[in-house]
């Protein structure tokens, strides 16, 4: 038999005698036996310490998992957003546009909520809701609009300080508080800049999850606002806050400072938007015009002097928040408050294309200047070249006898744009296809890059696209209706405003622009707005001065459609006219003009839907004009 080591134990030697010792001089046995009841109650015991364990991980991983992760968030440090103060919008004077000022808000805080139990969140927003007047079922809704957030977000801005002094002495629970912020403001007030600034709202889900925003943060929605929010949102920084399990703050410091947002200086001229606006209102009221648009630019650079679009909304009480049956009102408004008319309204030029439609056939050759065309009978009569017994009659809107070039753009007469655009007796007309060249040229038809969104392109008909839209052959008397403003051109006030521009500096299509300046916390320059050229019309100095003879006789001629604009201490060239659309033969009452006439300094554009006769919005350039002179001409 092996002889064993009897420095060593077996582990049968140990658990129950099962091995003998067979040296004699080793004694009986290693150790006396263990009882098999012990055995059993030990490993009874070991069982029952093993389920204890495994029921406890049971309860703590599952049963008791989401309450123990969530006190594991409301503990420790947690970091929260700074906002910065956004920056201010100042005109071209440094005349503040928008600014800020501070107020109160209602804030949720998501993770200190999940400390309190159903009811006493339930209780809360019920006493919150019934002191601000608001909905408990809507002010919970706000605080649950983020999902899986754990940072505080307002639902309540703009606090009146009655109601922040009742909430603060209703002892609320810590996950709605009041805490300071800032507001936009709106100095001149919120109507008559809409258009150009537009308003700030709060950021949705999709902009926090896939943009970084804190759900506190305001963004721009419009305007000057939305196209430099970048600019003027800032940087947030960042507060660290030391918290307890049960979400009470024990200590806090700020790891990183915000960053201001930047000041912007337009090229916007806040006493002559206020004088535009006002006078557009006025007409709006005495026409009965549905709605109306004013745009002046800078000819020299394409700066935009003033932009009106009405009616409007208040940028304030958008920016502050509207209920949900204002925001159905607003929205539900046949008269769209929240279309920027000046930018993306889309109008019939009615008589006001025909500066341009004149420039084009010079330019072509089409006819000289000088030339008269008969225009004694106040009509044209189209005989068919498929049937002699069929002929079309196309008014002028008067007699005006015989009619030179400066004479046609004076009195507005429709058979000499028929004439020169669509071709009669000897004159072959320029066609379509030359008037859509040229007429883009000038900018209709396309987007000319306005920083502001929300502009439209507007529609240069042609046979092509008449065939494609309507699936119908192109006639003559397509033509004649393009060349008097008529038919399916559609175009922008801007585009009206920015054209006539070129006309007046002598033939460079200028990019139009809102955006002066970005400015330094010093008050310095950081960025300049662009001036930018979009092309240099096909014209000759000596057709544009043609064209702007005959503007400018509109306003001195004893027969001119513009005289109302004679007396005025500026020398004006302007263009009125009256766009027939609809099926009822109401009209749009629209002028376009530039002045002076020697180094013109402003070119505008005016439209006022459903407004009457061209002679309506010549009216409205008198007032603005007028206010120009006095307190802004060179």
């Amino acid at each position: 038999m092996e002889e064993r080591n009897p420095r060593f134990f077996s582990p049968e030697e140990i658990i129950a005698d099962f091995t003998r010792r067979e040296d004699p001089r080793a004694g009986d046995t290693l150790e006396a036996p263990i009882p098999r009841r012990s055995i059993a109650l030990f490993l009874v015991i070991a069982f029952s310490l093993f389920l204890l364990f495994a029921f406890r991980a049971f309860s703590l991983t599952v049963l008791q998992g989401s309450e123990l992760l969530r006190a594991a968030e409301r503990s420790g440090a947690r970091t929260f957003a700074i906002l910065p103060l956004r920056g201010a919008i100042l005109d071209r004077n440094g005349e503040a546009v928008v600014e800020n000022a501070s107020t109160l808000t209602l804030v949720f805080d998501p993770l200190s909520a999940n400390t309190a139990s159903l009811q006493v969140r339930n209780e809360t927003f019920a006493r919150a809701g019934a002191i601000l007047g608001i909905n408990a079922d809507e002010l919970q809704s706000r605080a649950e609009s983020f999902s899986n957030q754990a940072e505080a977000r307002v639902i309540v801005s703009e606090l009146m300080r009655e109601k922040a002094v009742a909430l603060a002495a209703a002892d609320l629970p810590d996950f709605l508080r009041v805490e300071p912020s800032f507001q936009r403001t709106y100095p001149r007030g919120g109507e008559a800049f809409a258009s150009i600034v537009g308003y700030v709202g709060d950021v949705t889900e999709e902009d926090v999850e896939t943009q970084g925003f804190s759900p506190r943060e305001m963004i721009g929605k419009a305007g000057v606002e939305l196209s430099y929010d970048d600019v003027l949102r800032g940087v947030p920084g960042q507060r660290r806050v030391l918290v307890d399990a049960r979400g009470s703050t024990r200590g806090e410091a700020v790891i990183q400072a915000p960053v201001a947002g930047s000041n912007l200086r337009l090229t916007i001229d806040a006493g002559l938007t206020d004088a535009a606006a006002a006078a557009l209102q006025d007409a709006l009221r005495r026409s009965g015009a549905r709605g109306g648009a004013l745009v002046a630019v800078d000819p020299r650079n394409g700066a935009v002097r003033a932009l009106v679009s009405l009616p409007t909304y208040d940028a304030g009480a958008v920016s502050r928040g509207l209920s949900l049956a204002e925001y159905q009102r607003l929205t539900g408004d046949p008269r769209t408050p929240f279309l920027n008319r000046a930018i993306g309204g889309l109008y019939p030029s009615g008589s006001t294309i025909k500066p341009f439609i004149g420039a084009a056939a010079l330019a072509e050759r089409v006819i000289s200047p000088t030339r008269r065309i008969d225009d004694t009978r106040g009509l044209i009569t189209v005989t068919s070249i498929y049937d002699p017994n069929v002929s079309w009659t196309f008014r002028d809107w008067k007699a005006h006898g015989y009619v030179s070039f400066i004479d046609a753009l004076a009195v507005s007469a429709n058979v000499y744009f028929y004439t020169v655009g669509g071709g009669y007796g000897d004159i072959e007309g320029l066609g379509p296809e030359r008037i859509a060249r040229y007429l883009s040229s000038f900018g209709f038809g396309r987007t000319l890059g306005i920083d502001l969104a929300g502009e439209a392109e507007g529609r240069i008909p042609s046979p092509a696209w008449k065939e494609a839209t309507k699936g119908e052959q192109w006639f003559v008397g397509d033509t004649y209706n393009l060349s008097i403003g008529q038919g399916d051109l559609a175009v922008t006030p801007l585009q009206l405003a920015s054209a006539t521009a070129a006309v007046a500096n002598g033939g460079t299509l200028f990019q139009p622009y809102v955006l002066d300046a970005v400015m330094g916390a010093d008050g310095t320059e950081v960025r300049r707005g662009e001036t930018r050229s979009l092309g240099a019309l096909p014209l000759t100095g000596t057709d544009l001065g043609w064209v702007k003879r005959g503007m400018r006789a509109s306003v001195t001629a004893s027969q001119g459609t513009n005289r109302a604009l004679a007396d005025l201490p500026l020398a004006v060239a302007a263009k009125t006219g009256t766009a027939q659309f609809g099926s009822e033969g109401k009209t749009h009452a629209l002028v376009t003009a530039f002045a002076p006439m020697e180094n013109p300094e402003l070119a505008l554009a005016i439209v006022l839907e459903g407004g009457g006769e061209g002679t309506v919005a010549t009216r409205v350039a008198r007032e603005v004009l007028a206010w120009y002179a006095a307190h802004r001409a060179d």
